[in-house]
């Protein structure tokens, strides 16, 4: 996914740069020693050599529930509640201004399928791999606004003690890595070569659901 990006794991912005997947320097210029370079790497060769015909997808964060026969919820914004939960507090990486993008899993879904039909087509003409990458990413958010709506959900429903979320750090919390860093990028290819549009709902209209599932869960597997 769009983790591939993904540094400074201290909940502090850093960065101005937006990958955008239609621009090819964009993608190559992730340095190797990144999260997973090395596989997405072997991937593009692989594509380079005509060894396989390589598409590669990098989602960001991803919302909502999944509707196939074993329905699961996401990771990074489900985390945060989790960490919440055992913690009875709302917990934060430092002061939270960190940005990534976020996709519901509609949208995603709606991505690949196309992104399928697209590749068995014909119609894709390229001949670069990296050519072949695309981000799936929706609108940005700021990590600590996501933890103040949290926070006060979270609140509302009895689930944790305050309304007002408590910075840590990684290493007091290991369960907000996945929270803790900045990740930029613009969807552009998928639009351009196959018309994908984003149609779900936001975040801020999925995240009471999101509370609402994932203290479902947590109960279930308490």
């Amino acid at each position: 996914g769009t983790g591939i990006l993904a540094k400074d794991l201290d909940g502090v912005f850093h960065s101005d740069k937006i990958y955008d997947d239609s621009i090819v320097e964009d993608i190559k210029s992730i340095p190797e020693n990144a999260f997973h370079r090395d596989v997405d790497l072997e991937i593009l060769s692989a594509g380079k050599t005509g060894l396989i015909d390589a598409y590669m997808v990098a989602p960001c964060t991803i919302y909502g529930k999944s509707r196939g026969p074993l329905p699961r919820l996401s990771i990074q914004i489900n985390g945060m509640i989790k960490v919440a939960l055992q913690r009875k507090e709302l917990v934060q990486v430092g002061p939270s201004t960190n940005v990534w993008n976020s996709l519901h899993i509609d949208d995603l879904c709606n991505f690949y399928a196309l992104l399928f039909d697209y590749a068995l087509s014909g119609k894709d003409k390229s001949t670069d791999p990296f050519e072949r990458f695309y981000w799936a990413s929706g609108a940005e958010y700021v990590w600590g606004d996501v933890a103040k709506e949290l926070a006060k959900l979270l609140y509302a429903a009895g689930a944790i003690e305050s309304p007002t979320p408590k910075a840590a750090t990684v290493q007091e919390e290991p369960g907000l890595l996945v929270a803790a860093s900045n990740s930029r990028s613009v969807s552009n290819r998928g639009p351009k070569a196959f018309g994908w549009k984003i149609q779900g709902p936001s975040l801020w209209e999925t995240l009471p659901k999101e509370v609402e599932w994932t203290i479902a869960e947590f109960k279930a597997k308490a």
